[in-house]
């Protein structure tokens, strides 16, 4: 076997083809002047300071009408446990649920609670209820074309499934005088609140019809901007002072009567305490109608 010949070192000192190295130094001059661009990077999640990483999906009115959805639908059995859920007080609550704007309590604690356990349902699978429309499904009409077909609606026989609020202008309550005054209230805003939510969730009662009979009872028109205004209040004396507290308690009053049933145990409570006159006799000292 012949000998192994060893490799030849690479001198330090040879020289590159002109040429190649021209090439090799306009390259590295290129690279110099005009830097690799960085690898793209995927964009975070649109959020906002201090809130957690929550998204911001849903425009402080969408918030409102999901949460007061679940309210209506009674997705929660009491107000506090909704506010539990959410990780908020009631005041911030109520302020920011008084609010109307897409950006009006952006900054409030409620429109990111609302946020969170909005997220955190659709995470869990649970679907939102199905929002009863304002006016139970039927085409609005105009004020006075829903006076006039209210007149025909009475026409209806006895024991026929009557269409609309039931009709009670044949009951006459004790104090009640011709301007639409008189009738001692002894129910709190809550509890009227409570009664319009249930009575606007049957199915033979529109909003037009309810606020055909809310009018009935005063000589002053109850529009349907002033009944929401005063569904969206919270607290036993919110609303005290609006348009729509007497003659709802009026109609709800002469609807109990109509139906036969008894006085519930608030109605007693308050007769206890504040005696005949009943307890919002400054009532129109407040301008909360607004």
């Amino acid at each position: 076997m012949a000998p192994r010949v060893p490799l030849k070192p690479i001198s330090p000192n040879k020289t590159v083809d002109p040429v190649t190295e021209a090439m090799i130094s306009a390259k590295r001059a290129v690279q110099s002047t005009n830097p690799p661009p960085a690898p793209a990077s995927i964009p975070p999640a649109h959020t906002e300071p201090g809130f957690d990483s929550v998204r911001i999906d849903k425009t402080c009115d969408q918030v409102r009408k999901r949460l007061q959805n679940l309210l209506d639908n009674n997705e929660y059995k009491t107000k506090k446990a909704l506010l539990e859920d959410m990780d908020v007080s009631g005041p911030s609550f109520n302020r920011f649920m008084g609010q109307h704007g897409r950006d009006k309590g952006s900054e409030s604690d409620a429109f990111l609670g609302g946020l969170k356990l909005l997220q955190r349902r659709a995470e869990q699978g649970l679907k939102d209820p199905r929002a009863k429309p304002a006016s139970g499904g039927k085409k609005r009409t105009s004020d006075a074309s829903d006076r006039e077909s209210g007149s025909a609606k009475k026409t209806q026989t006895a024991g026929a499934k009557q269409e609309g609020a039931p009709d009670v202008s044949g009951i006459h309550l004790d104090g009640a005088r011709e301007d639409g005054e008189g009738v001692p209230v002894f129910d709190t805003c809550d509890e009227l609140r409570r009664k319009i939510n249930a009575h606007l969730k049957l199915a033979s009662v529109t909003q037009a019809s309810f606020l055909r009979a809310l009018s009935a009872q005063t000589p002053q028109k109850v529009s349907a901007q002033t009944l929401n205004t005063f569904r969206h209040k919270h607290g036993s004396d919110a609303g005290k002072g609006s348009t729509v507290f007497y003659p709802a308690y009026v109609y709800f009053e002469k609807l109990r009567v109509t139906e036969g049933k008894r006085k519930g145990k608030l109605r007693e409570e308050m007769e206890g305490i504040w005696g005949a006159k009943g307890w919002a006799q400054d009532r129109h000292s407040l301008h909360d109608d607004r």
